[in-house]
C-alpha cells in the first residue's frame, strides 16, 4: 500500500493529554507556516513516542524513527502496531530491519552511524568537524551507505529522531548528512527531555541547522503538577569506603599529606609553598611594587582565586584585602584546590628555579598529582584518573548500601516493590590501570554482575527474595534459585531458552535461547513481563539498556549506582520511575543516589561533588514544601560545596525514613494546585546576630550614618551636650559602633522646654510603638533592592512583589515573585552583594542599624531622642551597592531613593574617596553578624 494512504488509514485509539495536544498543535502550527521541521522536549514518561508517532503520521510520508537501542526499538515498534491500528487489512508493520519497505520504519542510530573500521581515528575526527557531506558518508561502512542510498531512492521521507541529544555523538553528523541526501524536503521531528543547555559551539551549530529552536517545551515538574507523572523524592545514600578501601586510601593520604608538609614548611625547595600562596594571593604585587586589585586577580585568574581564598579560610595564609568568603569558599581545600595552587607554584616557581631544591621540589609533585587525578606537564596540568576517586566510586560499601535500600523499600511496599538499580558496566573489561595496583578493587567492582550476585545473596536472609535478574546489553541472567521458574515463564511467551552457570558467580544463571535471535531485544521484553508479574521485584542493569527509553510503569524505586552527572543522562535515569502506574493511582517514586566519600584524602570528596552535580538544574520536591534544584533537595543540610563530615549517618537515617512517608512527599507536590511554571531565583539568608529595624520616619538627624573616624563641628557638640563618650569601630555589611551615656540626660531642661514637654511625650510615644512593631531591616533591605530594580528598569515589579519566608532551619528565604527568571536571579545577585562584607566596591551606602531596647522604660527614652533629632545609639552599616544599581547615575538615584522610603536617610559614597578609603581599609571582608547567603533555584 502506498505509505500516505497507509498512514491516513491508521488513527490513535487512546486521549491525548492536554500538553500532548498542545505539543501537536505547536507541529501543526510549524508545518501550516512552511516549516517541516519540529523541536520538541518533553520529559521521560510524557509520551513522546506517541507525539513522534502522530507527528509523523499526519506528514503522510514514509518514516524512518531511529532510536538509541534496539529494546526502544521495539516498544516503538509495538506502540504503532498496537496503538494505532489500520482500517486496511492490508496495512504492513511496522518496520525494524534495514530494508526499508513499511510505511513507519524503526532502526537505531547504530544500523547508520556503521563507521568504517579501516578509518584512521584522526582523519575520522577531523571529517566529523569539517562536516563535509560527503566525505561524512564517505566514512560510512558499506551497509551503512547502502541503507541511505535505499532511503534515498524511496523518498520523500520523515526522519523521527529520537532521545535526539544523541546527536551530540557520532551519529549526528551522519544524520545531518542523511537529511541532505534526502532532500530539503524531508521532515524532521526531534523528540528529547533535554534541551539543548550544555552544548559546545560545535554542537550548537549542529543542533540549530537540524532544528531550530525548541517549538515545544514542558518540564518534569508541570506534569507531575498535572497529574500526568507520578510525583517523587529524591533520596540520598551517604557511605565510605570499606575497612579495606579505607586503609588503602590511608595510605595514599600519607604520602600526599608528607609532601605537603614539606612544601609548607619549606623543608623541600628554596620556598615554601605558604610563602608562594601570600606572595602571588595576598600580596599580589607587580613589578612595580603596586597591589594588584582582588577583583582585577580574581577576573584574570578565578580557579587561584577560589582556590586561594579556600586556603585563607583554612587558616593557612590571611585573607586577602578586597576579597569576600561567599558560601563556595568557606570549605577546606579539596582536590582541585591543592591542584590549582601546586600547578602555580611549579609553573611560577618551581619549574623557572635553578635552585637543585627547587627540581626536587617539583619531582616530588610530580610524583604525588597523579594520586589525585592529575598529571603535571611543563604546558601546565592534565586529567588523569584518580585511583582514589575510583575505589570510592566502585566501593563496595555502595553493594552494601543498595541492599540497605532495598530491604528498607521492601518493608513499605512488600508485594508492590518494583525497583531499578543501575550501573555504569556489567563488568569492567581490559586491565586495570598501574595506579590502581594493590588497591581493593577488580573487574567485578560496582559492576551490575557483582551487584546482582551479592542480592541473589542476600535473598537467603529475606522472607520473600527479591530474585534480581541482570538485564544488560550482553547478558540476561537470573539467580539459580528461579532458573526453572523463568524458563518456564519465556516458554509460555514462545520464547525457548535454558540457563547455564554464571562461571564468576555461583549464585547467578545466564539465560541462553534455544535458536538464534535471542537478543536484548528479546530478552528485555521478557525480563520486562517478568518483573510485572513479581516474580521478581528487582532489575539491575547498566543505563546504556535501561536507562533511556525503557519504559516500565511499575518501577517505583531507581537507584542511580553510575558516574552520569550530565542533564541528559539524570533526566532520562530519573524518567524510568516516574512514569504513572495504572495499577498504582498512590504511587510515588523514590529516586535514590548512592554516594561513597572519605575526608582521609582531599580526592575523597569527588564521588560527592558528583552527587552535587548530578542534581544540579533537576528539580524535585524538597523537605521544606519547594519544588527546588540541588542537592538540598535531598536534605537541607546538604551543601553543593563539600560532603557532610559529622551527620551523613544522619542525613542517610532520614532519607531512610522518608521511604515510609510517600504520602507527605506526595503532598510537596501539591497536585492539581495552579503553578507557574517558571524558574525563580531565591536567597536564603542567616545571621548570627540581629540586622535591626527600619524606621525610616525617624529624622535624619538622628540616623545619617557617619564616616568612621571623622566627626562634624554638630555632632561634637551634640556630643558634648549628651554624654556621648566615644565612636569604635568594626563591621557588619560594615558596621561602626556608637555608645552613648545615660539617655535620661538626652536632652537638657531648656530644650524640652522650648520643643515643649507635651509635644516630645507624645511624639515620643507613637515613635516608641512605631519601634515596637518596625520591620526587621532584612526585610526592608529587600524592598530597597526590589524597588530599586523596579524604578531603573530591572524588574518588572518592586517591593510588593517580595517574598519572605522563614525555613524550619532557620534560613530566611527571599525571592522576587512574578518577574521573569533573569529578573529573579539579578533580585537575589544584588541582595546577595548587599548584604556581604565589603569587597571592592564602586560605592558605598551606610545606615544606623537600629536595635530598641526590649523594655518600655528604655525604648521610650530612645524613641524621645529619636524625635528631637539627636543620634541614636546604635552601630552604623556600611553595605556595597550592587553592580547593577551601581553602574550609572540613575540607578544609583533610584537605589538612594528606595533607601530613603524603607530604611532612612541614604548617605552613598564613592569607594576612591578619602571617605570610601577609610571605610574600605577598616572594614574590608569583616563580617561580625556571621551573616550567611545561598543562591537557590526553585519551580512554581
Amino acid at each position: 500500500m502506498e505509505p500516505r494512504r497507509e498512514l491516513e488509514s491508521r488513527g490513535f485509539v487512546g486521549q491525548w493529554r492536554v500538553y500532548q495536544r498542545q505539543a501537536l498543535d505547536a507541529f501543526d502550527a510549524d508545518v501550516a507556516a512552511g516549516d517541516n521541521r519540529a523541536y520538541l522536549v518533553l520529559p521521560p514518561g510524557a509520551g513522546k513516542t506517541m507525539i513522534g508517532l502522530e507527528a509523523a503520521r499526519r506528514l503522510g510520508r514514509r518514516t524512518l524513527v531511529l532510536v538509541p537501542n534496539t529494546a526502544v526499538q521495539a516498544q516503538w515498534a509495538a506502540l504503532w502496531d498496537n496503538n494505532f491500528p489500520s482500517t486496511q487489512p492490508s496495512a504492513s508493520d511496522c518496520g525494524t530491519e534495514r530494508d526499508l519497505t513499511s510505511a513507519m520504519n524503526v532502526l537505531t542510530y547504530q544500523s547508520l552511524a556503521v563507521i568504517d573500521d579501516d578509518t584512521d581515528s584522526a582523519v575520522r575526527r577531523k571529517v566529523l568537524k569539517s562536516r563535509d557531506q560527503q566525505a561524512l558518508l564517505g566514512l560510512l561502512h558499506p551497509n551503512g551507505r547502502a541503507l541511505i542510498e535505499r532511503a534515498a531512492a524511496r523518498g520523500p521521507w520523515t526522519l523521527v529522531l529520537d532521545e535526539c541529544h544523541h546527536l551530540l555523538a557520532t551519529w549526528g553528523a551522519l544524520v545531518s548528512a542523511l537529511a541532505s541526501v534526502l532532500g530539503p524536503q524531508t521532515g524532521l521531528i526531534g523528540l528529547t527531555a533535554t534541551p539543548p543547555t550544555e552544548l559546545t559551539a560545535w554542537q550548537h551549530t549542529l543542533h540549530d541547522e537540524l532544528f531550530g529552536t525548541a517549538d515545544f517545551v514542558v518540564p518534569t515538574p508541570a506534569l507531575v503538577k498535572e497529574g500526568d507523572l507520578a510525583p517523587y523524592q529524591e533520596l540520598v545514600y551517604l557511605t565510605e569506603p570499606t575497612p579495606d578501601e579505607q586503609a588503602w586510601v590511608a595510605t595514599h593520604r600519607a604520602r600526599f599529606a608528607e609532601l605537603m608538609l614539606e612544601l609548607i614548611d619549606q623543608q623541600v625547595g628554596s620556598m615554601s609553598l605558604a610563602a608562594w600562596l601570600r606572595a602571588r594571593i595576598v600580596d599580589r604585587s607587580t613589578a612595580e611594587g603596586n597591589q594588584i586589585a582582588w577583583s582585577t586577580f580574581e577576573r584574570a585568574e578565578p580557579d587561584l582565586a577560589m582556590s586561594g581564598l579556600r586556603f585563607a579560610f583554612d587558616g593557612m595564609i590571611p585573607l586577602p584585602d578586597g576579597a569576600r568568603l561567599r558560601e563556595q569558599h568557606r570549605v577546606a581545600p579539596d582536590a582541585h584546590d591543592w591542584v590549582n595552587v601546586l600547578t602555580d607554584f611549579s609553573i611560577g616557581h618551581l619549574q623557572r628555579s635553578e635552585d637543585p631544591r627547587d627540581g626536587h621540589a617539583l619531582t616530588a609533585i610530580k610524583r604525588v598529582l597523579p594520586g589525585l587525578g592529575y598529571r603535571l606537564t611543563r604546558g601546565g596540568v592534565r586529567v588523569a584518573t584518580s585511583p582514589v576517586d575510583r575505589v570510592c566510586a566502585l566501593s563496595e560499601s555502595k553493594i552494601a548500601a543498595t541492599a540497605h535500600i532495598l530491604d528498607t523499600e521492601d518493608a513499605v511496599l512488600g508485594s508492590r516493590l518494583r525497583a531499578l538499580v543501575l550501573c555504569d558496566f556489567e563488568s569492567m573489561s581490559g586491565t586495570l590501570p598501574t595506579s590502581l595496583k594493590g588497591a581493593p578493587i577488580s573487574n567485578q567492582s560496582g559492576s551490575a554482575q557483582l551487584v546482582t550476585a551479592m542480592l541473589a545473596v542476600s535473598d537467603a536472609r529475606r522472607s520473600t527474595p527479591l530474585n534480581a535478574l541482570l538485564v544488560t546489553g550482553q547478558t540476561f541472567a537470573c539467580p539459580a534459585a528461579i532458573d526453572d521458574h523463568l524458563v518456564a515463564f519465556c516458554a509460555e511467551r514462545g520464547a525457548l531458552v535454558t540457563t547455564e552457570p554464571f562461571d564468576a558467580h555461583p549464585a547467578l544463571r545466564v539465560v541462553r535461547g534455544r535458536a538464534g535471535g535471542f537478543s536484548p531485544r528479546t530478552w528485555v521484553a521478557l525480563a520486562t513481563a517478568y518483573f510485572l508479574s513479581g516474580a521478581a521485584r528487582v532489575l539491575v542493569g547498566t543505563r546504556a539498556l535501561l536507562g533511556e527509553g525503557w519504559d516500565c510503569a511499575a518501577v517505583n524505586v531507581n537507584i542511580d549506582l553510575t558516574s552520569a552527572t550530565t542533564k541528559a543522562a539524570i533526566t532520562q535515569m530519573r524518567g524510568r520511575a516516574i512514569r504513572k502506574d495504572p495499577n498504582d493511582v498512590h504511587k510515588v517514586a523514590d529516586n535514590w543516589s548512592v554516594c561513597c566519600s572519605t575526608a582521609d584524602h582531599p580526592r575523597g570528596d569527588a564521588d560527592y561533588l558528583r552527587l552535587v552535580r548530578k542534581h544540579d538544574d533537576y528539580f524535585a520536591a524538597s523537605p521544606q514544601g519547594l519544588i527546588e534544584s540541588g542537592v538540598t533537595h535531598c536534605d537541607p543540610s546538604l551543601s553543593p560545596y563539600r560532603p557532610p563530615v559529622t551527620d551523613a549517618h544522619t542525613i542517610t537515617a532520614q532519607a531512610l525514613r522518608r521511604t515510609a512517608e510517600r504520602a507527605r512527599a506526595r503532598a510537596w507536590w501539591r497536585i492539581g494546585e495552579p503553578y507557574e511554571g517558571i524558574d525563580v531565583a531565591t536567597i536564603r539568608v542567616r545571621s548570627g546576630g540581629s540586622l535591626g529595624v527600619a524606621a525610616p520616619r525617624i529624622p535624619a538627624s538622628a540616623l545619617t550614618p557617619p564616616v568612621p573616624g571623622r566627626l562634624n563641628p554638630v555632632r561634637l557638640a551634640r556630643s558634648a551636650r549628651t554624654g556621648l563618650s566615644a565612636v569604635a569601630a568594626g563591621a557588619g555589611g560594615v558596621i561602626a559602633y556608637a555608645n552613648f551615656g545615660p539617655v535620661a540626660g538626652a536632652a537638657t531642661a531648656g530644650g524640652i522646654i522650648a520643643t515643649g514637654a507635651g509635644i516630645v511625650t507624645a511624639a515620643a510615644v507613637t515613635e516608641s510603638r512605631r519601634l515596637e512593631q518596625a520591620p526587621n531591616a532584612l526585610e526592608r533591605l529587600a524592598a530597597v533592592v526590589a524597588d530599586a530594580l523596579h524604578a531603573a528598569g530591572g524588574a518588572e515589579r518592586g517591593a510588593e512583589a517580595l517574598r519572605i519566608k522563614a525555613d524550619p532551619d532557620g534560613w530566611i528565604r527571599c525571592e522576587l515573585d512574578g518577574v521573569p527568571t533573569e529578573q529573579s536571579q539579578r533580585f537575589t545577585a544584588a541582595l546577595d552583594e548587599l548584604l556581604a562584607p565589603l569587597g571592592e566596591p564602586r560605592y558605598l551606602i551606610g545606615r544606623k542599624i537600629l536595635t530598641p531596647p526590649a523594655t518600655r522604660l528604655a525604648r521610650a527614652a530612645f524613641a524621645a531622642r529619636a524625635v528631637m533629632g539627636l543620634p541614636v545609639p546604635g552601630a552604623v552599616a556600611w553595605h556595597a551597592v550592587p553592580r547593577w544599581l551601581a553602574r550609572n547615575k540613575d540607578r544609583r538615584r533610584h537605589l538612594a531613593q528606595a533607601w530613603r522610603t524603607h530604611i532612612g536617610p541614604p548617605r552613598q559614597l564613592r569607594a576612591d574617596s578619602p571617605d570610601g578609603q577609610a571605610i574600605l581599609d577598616l572594614f574590608r571582608g569583616d563580617n561580625p553578624l556571621a551573616l550567611t547567603t545561598q543562591l537557590r533555584t526553585t519551580w512554581r
